[in-house]
């Protein structure tokens, strides 16, 4: 379903003029900014999942052109969604310390074929 500020004003029992009103006094932002914020940050939880695409997300949280969901969501996080989902699943081998990708769902270490998923840490 499409959440929009007509739905908003609706479930809060308010006008649009009122509820652009209230919310920047609240927040500071305006309801399609903070619809849009809100959407942003669930990207976030879905990119962390392997398997799926940037479309994917954008499409999931609401978005219906992938490439204005890029652009906003490097607007506001100083990333792309993609350079964000390989950051999020780079992990490294702890017997070998190369740096594997998606190691989370069981990949083998290549180098040793001995290896448990490591733990996430930085470089």
């Amino acid at each position: 379903t499409e959440f929009d500020i007509d739905t908003f004003a609706l479930e809060l029992n308010v006008s649009k003029s009122t509820l652009n009103r209230k919310m920047k006094a609240m927040t500071g932002l305006s309801p399609v900014e903070f619809i849009r914020n809100i959407r942003l940050k669930h990207a976030c939880t879905l990119l962390k999942k392997p398997f799926i695409n940037v479309s994917e997300v954008a499409y999931a949280v609401g978005f219906s052109n992938p490439k204005y969901f890029t652009k906003c969501f490097k607007k506001e996080f100083d990333v792309t969604p993609t350079e964000y989902q390989k950051k999020e699943l780079e992990m490294v081998c702890d017997s070998c310390d190369a740096w594997m990708y998606c190691v989370r769902i069981g990949s083998i270490c290549r180098k040793r074929n001995s290896h448990q998923p490591g733990q996430k840490r930085g470089r």
